[in-house]
This record gives structure tokens, sequence and C-alpha cells, in this order.
């Protein structure tokens, strides 16, 4: 017999997250790109908390929260 089972080790709610996949590094140091409102992508350093199964990451300073983050870019 087997079972699988999954346990929540911590969760938190009204934070701000992002996919893993839109967090970079330059050097030690993770930031996002934002798209700004005159279609400008602009680097924020970011610091990270808690990360979830899912591929989401919640970030603790950096961001306020509505930006428009990106996570993909088309080469042309």
């Amino acid at each position: 017999m087997s079972a699988n089972i999954d346990i929540m080790t911590a969760e938190k709610g009204d934070v701000v997250k992002v996919p893993l996949r839109a967090i970079k590094l330059e050097g030690n140091r993770k930031y996002v790109e934002i798209l700004k409102e005159n279609n400008e992508v602009e680097k924020i350093f970011v610091q990270t908390g808690l990360e979830g199964d899912e591929g989401i990451v919640e970030i603790t300073s950096g961001l306020k929260g509505g930006e428009k983050v990106v996570t993909f870019v088309q080469e042309n």
C-alpha cells in the first residue's frame, strides 16, 4: 500500500507574489523587470520570502503590488 501526502508548512495572505521565472540574478542580488506606463522595462531589485510548490515566490520588499511584472520576453 502507498499514499501521497501533502503537508502545508507555511501560508501567508495579502502578500506580493510573482512567478519564480520572473526573478533574475545580478551577482547575488535578485531583481524583476516591470513594464512601465510608457512600455519601457525597469529593473527593480527585490527581496524574496516564502516559495510555494507551484512556482510562486513571495516578494518581501521592492514591489508594492499592482506592478506589471515581465515574465517572458519574445525575441524577434
